[in-house]
Parts: structure tokens; C-alpha cells; sequence
């Protein structure tokens, strides 16, 4: 009994253990660069396209991240380079390291979010024998889809330098536009099957498509032709709900619920089913249904 009791307690106590989070996760001052997280595109003040930028938070929340490529070659490479953002709650600073793909570095070691915006600055340094320098990086949070980013430099406590000044801005997610393509398709289904264009709904599946039921396998897109076109002027009313959509890397997977009714030997008869549809992009970047697999409700 004993024995058992120190086990509870153990599991006990690393339940405890992992249910515990990361300060960084529960105070608000680890939240102030938030608002730069995401994928952008970067352009310069002549709307030149400069990069791509991704910036996400790892490490429990404390870091942001932020991984950088150019959009040009520049002396026959990509110019690369990461910088790692952080709340320091010893000196009450954010910084930033940035390292990069030409064995170059830079420190950031004060840094204050005010009004909006972030503001970071290095220790003095010697750019040249005669000149000490100060450089300046601020974010700026226009909007939720713009951020700005300026890079000043002060020579011998001189008058602020703009080294460069960069817009970002934040990139569409691209399985937006491919779910309202995907549905178009659907929709185009609906619209040949309420038109009795039977043959035409086959134009939505790949040339080497497969429909597979229960008792039913359908090869190749002159056999599925064959097969929509039984429904030639006896469709009546087809109603296909839609019950998830996941969208990868130019495929996707697509389940839901048919409900057609058709007349068959003069007779009304109602066929409802739960689907799983495979789609593809083709050559020339249409989705296509590559496999149709049904079972009864």
C-alpha cells in the first residue's frame, strides 16, 4: 500500500510538473512584439521587392523568431540570416541577435516597446579608425498587415543616418484562395447537375480518376462519364454538404454528405452517403478530383 501511495505521489507531482507553464506564456510584456509574427513580403522605399521574412515564436513563447531571405542574389547568393528577439527580465530590455550567411553579426542589447513600436540600440562600437557608431533598429505596428522596419546609424553622436527602411507586408494565406477554388468546383458540379449537363460533371475528375463504393468502382474519366450520364434526365435534386476541408502542398482532402435524389425505373429514389474526395491540382493548376470514395449513411 505504501509502495502504491508513493507512486500517486510521484505522478502527482509530475502532472504538476508539466501542467506548469513558461512565464513567457503568462505575462503580457513577453506579448509586446506579437504583432511582428507571421509570413511576409518586405519591399524597400522604391516598392523593390528585398525578401521574405518569417517570424514565429518558439522556445515556450520567448523568442521571436524571425528567418530572412533575400529576393535577389547578391555576390552569387541568397542573402540569409536569422535574428533571435527576446524579453530580458534581468535588465528590463528587449534584445536582438542577428546572425546571418556571410559570417557577419550584430547585438542589440536595449531595446523599449512605446507607442506602438519597438526600439532597439547597440552599444558604441568602431566602424572605422576614426568613427564610433550607434546603430537604431525600430518596428513600427501600422496594422495588423503592415509592420515597418527602420535602420538608422549615428556616427561620432551625430545626426540619425537611415541605413535602410522596410515595409512588410503580411502574405495572404495561400489555402484561402485554394478553398474558394476548391468549392468553385463544387459549386460547378451543382450547377451541370441542376442543368442536367451530366457528362460535364466528369470534367471536374482527373483523366485517371476513381470513383470506389461499396459495390461500385468506376476507372478512368470515360468510365465516370458513363456514370454521371446514366443520370441524363432523371437527376432531380442533389445536395452536397461539405464537412471539412484540409488543403497541403497543392492537394487536399475533402469529406462530406451527398444527398441525390434521381428517378430510376420511374421510380423517386433517394441515395444518401458520406464521401471522402481526393483533389489534385493538374499541369495547368485546375483541381481535379483524383479519387471519389462513398459508403451509405
Amino acid at each position: 500500500m505504501k509502495h502504491i501511495f508513493s507512486i500517486l505521489c510521484i505522478s502527482i507531482f509530475i502532472g504538476q510538473t508539466f501542467a506548469q507553464k513558461s512565464p513567457c506564456e503568462t505575462d503580457s510584456i513577453y506579448r509586446q512584439f506579437d504583432f511582428w509574427i507571421g509570413n511576409w513580403e518586405v519591399y524597400d522605399l522604391k516598392n523593390d521587392k528585398a525578401g521574405d521574412s518569417k517570424i514565429t515564436s518558439v522556445l515556450n513563447s520567448c523568442t521571436i523568431l524571425e528567418e530572412w531571405t533575400s529576393a535577389k542574389k547578391q555576390n552569387g547568393i541568397y542573402y540569409s540570416g536569422k535574428s533571435f528577439n527576446t524579453y530580458n527580465a534581468v535588465t528590463k530590455q528587449w534584445q536582438q541577435t542577428w546572425v546571418d550567411n556571410i559570417g557577419s553579426s550584430n547585438e542589440y542589447l536595449t531595446g523599449k516597446f512605446t507607442e506602438n513600436k519597438i526600439e532597439f540600440l547597440t552599444t558604441p562600437f568602431s566602424l572605422s579608425k576614426d568613427t564610433t557608431a550607434v546603430r537604431r533598429l525600430t518596428f513600427y505596428n501600422l496594422s495588423s498587415e503592415k509592420v515597418r522596419q527602420h535602420g538608422e546609424i549615428s556616427k561620432n553622436n551625430g545626426k540619425w543616418e537611415t541605413e535602410y527602411d522596410l515595409d512588410y507586408r503580411r502574405k495572404k494565406n495561400p489555402n484561402i484562395d485554394f478553398e474558394i477554388a476548391l468549392k468553385a468546383q463544387n459549386d460547378l458540379m451543382l450547377t451541370h447537375f441542376k442543368n442536367n449537363e451530366m457528362e460535364k460533371i466528369a470534367e471536374v475528375y482527373a483523366d485517371s480518376a476513381r470513383i470506389v463504393g461499396s459495390k461500385v468502382e468506376v476507372n478512368g474519366n470515360e468510365s465516370i462519364k458513363k456514370y454521371w450520364r446514366q443520370l441524363q434526365d432523371n437527376g432531380m435534386t442533389w445536395d452536397n454538404e461539405i464537412t471539412s476541408l484540409v488543403i497541403n502542398d497543392g492537394m487536399a482532402v475533402q469529406t462530406g454528405i451527398s444527398r441525390l435524389v434521381y428517378m430510376q425505373k420511374r421510380q423517386r429514389t433517394t441515395s444518401n452517403v458520406k464521401y471522402t474526395l481526393f483533389w489534385k491540382k493538374d499541369k495547368s493548376g485546375i483541381w481535379k478530383i483524383n479519387i471519389y470514395h462513398y459508403s451509405p449513411l
